[in-house]
């Protein structure tokens, strides 16, 4: 990430949980972008996939409560590797309104 190592090189760390913060909510925001969009659900699956096979992600969004259940619920269904659990996921969220 480009933002990360100019404040690497710059010894700007302190605004590197700005940076993550940012990061996160617009993954997230992507995320649900994605959830909400006329995509398949083979091919939002796919999307959500591969977002949570990132490994950076998955570190810097552990210190948010609300969003890391949202992307442990992802992430455990995409382990299970059903679409079936995933549309019911992505119905029940639309319908209790969460994210």
């Amino acid at each position: 990430m480009v933002l990360f190592e100019k404040c690497n090189k710059y010894h700007l760390e302190i605004y590197k949980n700005k940076v993550k913060s940012y990061y996160v909510g617009v993954t997230l925001a992507y995320m649900n972008d994605v959830v909400n969009s006329t995509l398949t659900i083979n091919e939002k699956h796919k999307i959500i996939s591969s977002i949570l096979n990132d490994e950076e992600f998955y570190k810097d969004i552990l210190i948010y409560r609300c969003p890391y259940l949202y992307y442990k619920a992802h992430k455990l269904i995409c382990i299970q590797r059903n679409v079936n659990i995933f549309n019911k996921f992505v119905l029940a969220k639309n319908k209790f309104n969460l994210m």
